[in-house]
């Protein structure tokens, strides 16, 4: 089992994605590919990804990462 040095939550919504993470703080994002690119790149080294699951609308973030 892996041991996750940070973690990062992810609110999703039908237009947006609210991120946040200890280092970074809030951010919010459009809920689309290039939503899911920017928070990759803002991503920290080993974290593990919690998101609330509305409807299914995480279907695409969840398959992008």
């Amino acid at each position: 089992m892996s041991e996750y040095t940070n973690f990062v939550s992810i609110d999703v919504s039908k237009a947006k994605l609210d991120y946040y993470d200890f280092v970074s703080g809030h951010s919010q994002y459009k809920n689309g590919i290039d939503g899911f690119r920017h928070i990759v790149k803002g991503m920290p080294d080993n974290c593990c990804v919690v998101m609330e699951a509305t409807g299914s609308y995480h279907h695409l973030l969840a398959s992008y990462l």
